[in-house]
């Protein structure tokens, strides 16, 4: 429970600074989700649509945020299409957009597809925090490194960075790195409990 609620200080410190688009990556089981999505709604987003049947914090002094995601939906195709409307929301509003999403292939290229959609000037002006639960779990480049795994794919493309030609990255953690590189001002945190994965893992 102990890392639940440093995981809620840190977005909560984030907004403070003026983050505005908040992504938790919270494992890859609908479970997961929905129990992080359930936590992070009781203890800091509130219920704006009276879905939870516990006792919830007050958030009327409180900052408000803008939950895209629900406890029966994760992020889905018809999301990322209203994705532009909701960043121009934000824009008018103020309140920041927060998405408790599945570490899943689908449900990332959702997301993609949708910051797709958003014209570069906008989401040049957000600021987006990626907390990565679990991030020892199909996060990491398992696909190998340098220039025997160069990925043909992206060598071909001049406009990708260095870094992602120089590797063969899985699809999730492509995916992930495609969504940062969206962002103009973007921060990515990993948690882990497992003691050796950041001992283990390239640095690079």
């Amino acid at each position: 429970a102990s890392d639940v609620y440093k995981r809620q200080g840190l977005l909560s410190r984030a907004v403070d600074m003026g983050y505005t688009f908040i992504i938790v990556l919270s494992g890859i089981l609908n479970d997961l989700r929905e129990q992080t999505q359930r936590r992070l709604m009781r203890d800091l987003l509130g219920d704006p649509h009276k879905v939870l049947d516990i006792e919830h914090i007050d958030t009327t002094e409180m900052t408000q945020f803008t939950q895209i995601t629900s406890i029966e939906n994760d992020f889905k195709g018809n999301t990322g299409e209203q994705l532009p409307r909701l960043i121009e929301d934000r824009k008018m509003t103020g309140k920041p957009i927060i998405a408790v999403m599945k570490k899943n292939v689908t449900v990332l290229e959702h997301l993609l597809d949708g910051l797709k959609r958003v014209e570069p000037s906008r989401l040049a002006d957000e600021r987006v925090l990626i907390i990565d639960d679990e991030a020892d779990h199909a996060t990491v480049n398992t696909g190998g490194e340098g220039e025997d795994h160069v990925d043909d794919e992206f060598a071909d493309d001049e406009e990708e960075e260095d870094y992602l030609k120089q590797s063969n990255p899985t699809r999730t953690n492509r995916r992930i790195r495609e969504i940062i590189k969206s962002f103009e001002k973007s921060t990515y945190i990993g948690y882990t409990a497992t003691p050796f994965a950041n001992v283990l893992i390239n640095p690079q």
